[in-house]
């Protein structure tokens, strides 16, 4: 599994992630002040857009104690 920083767009009036979302990815959080979504991905999960950047689960949890089920 692999995690992501993705950007946001609006489309038909619904906020997603930028670019075209693979199979097999899941939203983890929406963080409406920083207007990006924290996702989760598989290894079928491809091809991961190039504005998505590749974040560890250290990061996720500094930005958001919790999220991954840490302290």
């Amino acid at each position: 599994m692999a995690y992501y920083y993705a950007p946001t767009e609006v489309v038909d009036g619904a906020t997603k992630p930028v670019g075209e979302i693979p199979p097999r990815v899941s939203a983890l959080k929406y963080d409406e002040n920083m207007q990006r979504f924290v996702l989760s991905t598989h290894a079928e999960s491809t091809p991961i857009p190039d504005e998505w950047s590749q974040v560890d689960a250290a990061l996720i949890e500094a930005d958001y104690p919790g999220l991954l089920g840490g302290a």
